[in-house]
């Protein structure tokens, strides 16, 4: 150890960047040196990416990362440690709250919906009605529940389409969104993969797409 604590900050740093979040908090607990290192901000960051990484978050549920306090970044890091010790710790079932998510369906006849799905890191939530998904910020976890507006829908370009499924999102390096969302018509059915980056935003786009086949083409944007 004495060894290790002999070298300059700089190595240490790269020689931490392979620790886990848990081994990163002990080891800032060794000695007065370690702790110094260790409680460095950009360590953290470093170790709340990877978490999020791993863990397939979306790591805009928590943008920005720099308006984070150090404290935030450490338990965001350490979030399924956490989650872990308090499922363990569980004593019973939490009181429900309820959040009414807003549309941009204007159409006159009622619409069916088609699901709603939180997006990993609890902050975003796609889902719809057949004629509209959209895409919402809910804040992040703590924050009271409100009504909620969508940051963005996506309608398609014909009446005539409708849509039938989506599928749940998954979060690709912890910044890029994915989801797969099947819509039909009485001719035909058609089907695409929507892929965002940070800025979580959805554009209207015409289904590229056409499954007269097997084949499905991927948007990227």
């Amino acid at each position: 150890m004495a060894n290790l604590l002999s070298l300059p900050t700089e190595l240490l740093m790269n020689t931490m960047a392979g620790f886990e979040p848990v081994d990163l908090l002990r080891f800032s607990h060794v000695c007065r040196r370690t702790s110094e290192v260790a409680g460095q901000r950009s360590a953290w960051e470093r170790a709340f990416r990877s978490t999020c990484e791993k863990a397939q978050v979306f790591e805009p549920s928590y943008h920005p990362i720099e308006a984070l306090d150090l404290g935030a970044l450490k338990k965001g890091a350490l979030g399924p440690k956490l989650l872990a010790q308090t499922l363990t710790a569980w004593q019973g079932i939490l009181p429900a709250r309820e959040m009414v998510l807003e549309t941009d369906d204007m159409f006159e006849e009622p619409s069916h919906p088609i699901g709603v799905q939180l997006v990993p890191g609890g902050r975003y939530v796609i889902g719809g009605t057949e004629r509209c998904i959209s895409l919402w910020d809910i804040g992040a976890i703590g924050t009271p529940l409100s009504r909620v507006s969508p940051l963005n829908s996506f309608v398609p370009d014909s009446p005539h389409w409708r849509y039938w499924s989506i599928s749940a999102p998954s979060s690709h390096l912890g910044s890029y969104l994915r989801f797969f969302v099947l819509l039909w018509s009485k001719q035909q059915i058609a089907g695409y993969i929507i892929i965002r980056n940070r800025s979580v935003a959805l554009r209207n786009r015409h289904p590229s797409c056409i499954l007269t086949g097997r084949h499905v083409h991927g948007i990227t944007s």
